[in-house]
């Protein structure tokens, strides 16, 4: 996977992986500091602390590092990687279990039906609620988000891998769900998950992204401005 990581906001802005096997059941380990980062351009536990109802939760998903769990790297082995701290984000409980249904149960299930899927999964600052990503120096510390974006990207035609995917087969899907809700919503993983759909342009609007940057304008724009009309199965 690979991981864009802001020393200002002390957050990962985003992370991108292919899928291309099964989610292993791993063990939750203490998070530890991230070597490659000074102490001043990382956050710590403790900055978490002082948020009522805010649990720091892994942008990369532990259940994919677990497949690697025997190769180390350094002193640390590959499962250990989704708790480093430059890999979490703030999340109450309400989102982290709706991130979970998505993240831990649709995505991998889409992938037993669906084949090779590439995921983008990042934080979103909108406090403003207008749809556009906050300037920096608005967003508060720790620096929690309002919301978390998932771009889902299959490829229509079989291919060995998502980079022979002919550009005008690329399919998307998009969400953007919610850090908090006034009333508690009772929708099934799935139909929670079609409400907060969206367009791939919407999540470029709200966190600066520009996302298939290297397509052709007519294959961008028709991936970007799609709504789909259901989830795939």
């Amino acid at each position: 996977h690979v991981t864009g990581y802001s020393k200002v906001l002390k957050v990962p802005l985003w992370t991108s992986f292919t899928l291309q096997e099964p989610p292993m059941e791993t063990p939750a380990t203490s998070w530890s500091s991230d070597p490659r980062l000074a102490p001043h351009d990382a956050a710590t536990c403790q900055d978490y602390l002082t948020v009522v109802n805010v649990t720091m939760t892994p942008l990369f998903p532990p259940s994919l590092a677990g497949t690697e769990s025997h190769i180390s790297t350094s002193n640390t082995t590959w499962h250990h990687l989704p708790y480093l701290v430059s890999n979490s984000v703030g999340m109450s409980d309400q989102l982290a279990e709706r991130w979970w249904q998505l993240v831990g149960e649709m995505i991998p299930g889409w992938w037993v039906s669906q084949g090779l899927l590439n995921v983008v999964l990042g934080p979103v600052y909108d406090a403003d609620y207008d749809a556009l990503h906050d300037p920096i120096h608005t967003i508060g510390m720790p620096a929690l988000p309002t919301d978390m974006f998932a771009v889902v990207t299959r490829c229509a035609d079989v291919v060995a891998s998502l980079s022979f995917c002919p550009h005008q087969s690329l399919d998307s899907m998009a969400f953007i769900f919610p850090q908090s809700q006034p009333v508690v919503n009772c929708l099934a993983a799935r139909r929670y998950a079609q409400m907060f759909s969206a367009k791939l342009h919407d999540v470029e609007l709200v966190t600066g992204l520009t996302l298939f940057p290297n397509l052709i304008s007519s294959d961008h724009l028709r991936l970007v401005l799609r709504i789909h009309s259901d989830l795939w199965e």
